[in-house]
């Protein structure tokens, strides 16, 4: 997200340049609004408030789309833009857009477990609306209205974007079904700030939020009754795929062993690793309007703090 954010501040110098440069400028203008367009979250969160009213297509037609897109744009930025005719100050600009389009393909078309997590639909649900809500980018009656856009397409989001699931690791199966049980209360907390600050809208709001719980509890159901069926495959995507995404997404010529021997190297002593954690208070439940939803890292990050018990008999034990 930060190196596509990145993108919206290329700025190209103003001296007569290659007839590439404009070139380069127009590419990286288009991936901008294209990715903006395709993935109204992320517009949202990068302050980009075109699209605040949407969610995106995470159908396998709307994979499908990002897809050819970043396949044209590849061959585009290919025959359109010789790296080599660029000052330096453009060639950077040049590689970071190769870096994103080509990283952004991998994932789609080599890691379809990561790209096509359950987790990620109902994290991209609830952000929408959180971004919206705790961003004072406009009057809060402009933002409600926007807010009660994307509560309603909540449920046909939800609902198009369960058709992508195809094999899903155990483990995102569980954050999945973890993350999404606090939907419902998120969208309730919602709806008592924008009814506190528009009574008058009660009818419409609770309408809004109804549809929202009711995408959040088809979804849930989804995830405890038909998703098992289709639980397989590890989380891990392994050293060749790591190694790609450390060439195609961090620019780095090096591959996985290279990286654990520099990552040994610099291990502090086990005296200090040892030493007590520092306090970090994590919100378990959404609690009050304020509160970010959470998200599967963070569930995730819960799970890895809960003791593992040394002998474990049967299947018990989490």
């Amino acid at each position: 997200m930060s190196i596509t954010r990145g993108l919206c501040v290329l700025t190209l110098e103003t001296l007569p340049m290659p007839d590439s440069i404009p070139s380069l400028s127009a590419l990286s203008e288009e991936f901008v609004e294209v990715i903006c367009r395709l993935d109204p979250v992320a517009a949202t969160a990068m302050g980009i408030h075109d699209y605040d009213h949407l969610l995106p297509d995470d159908s396998p037609a709307g994979f499908e789309e990002r897809r050819a897109w970043l396949d044209d744009l590849s061959r585009r930025l290919d025959s359109s833009t010789p790296t080599d005719q660029l000052p330096v100050a453009q060639r950077v600009d040049s590689l970071l857009l190769r870096s994103r389009i080509d990283a952004m393909r991998f994932h789609l078309e080599s890691l379809p477990a990561l790209a096509r997590n359950p987790v990620r639909f109902t994290e991209t649900a609830m952000q929408s609306i959180f971004l919206l809500l705790e961003r004072p980018f406009a009057p809060l009656d402009e933002r409600k209205e926007l807010l009660l856009s994307r509560l309603l397409a909540i449920p046909d989001y939800l609902e198009r974007a369960r058709q992508s699931l195809d094999q899903v690791p155990q483990v995102f199966a569980d954050l999945a079904r973890e993350a999404n049980l606090t939907g419902p209360a998120y969208v309730d907390d919602v709806a008592r700030v924008l009814e506190r600050h528009f009574p008058a809208e009660s009818e419409r709001i609770e309408h809004a939020v109804g549809r929202a719980r009711v995408g959040f509890s088809r979804y849930q159901d989804f995830l405890e009754r038909e998703l098992p069926k289709r639980v397989g495959g590890s989380h891990a995507i392994g050293e060749a795929a790591f190694n790609e995404l450390l060439r195609r997404e961090h620019l780095l010529d090096r591959n996985a062993q290279r990286s654990k021997r520099s990552v040994s190297s610099m291990s502090m002593p086990r005296s200090r690793c040892s030493s007590p954690k520092p306090s970090v208070s994590i919100p378990r439940t959404t609690g009050t309007s304020n509160s970010p939803p959470p998200s599967g890292t963070t569930l995730l990050h819960r799970r890895c703090e809960r003791p593992t018990p040394v002998k474990s008999s049967g299947r018990g034990g989490s």
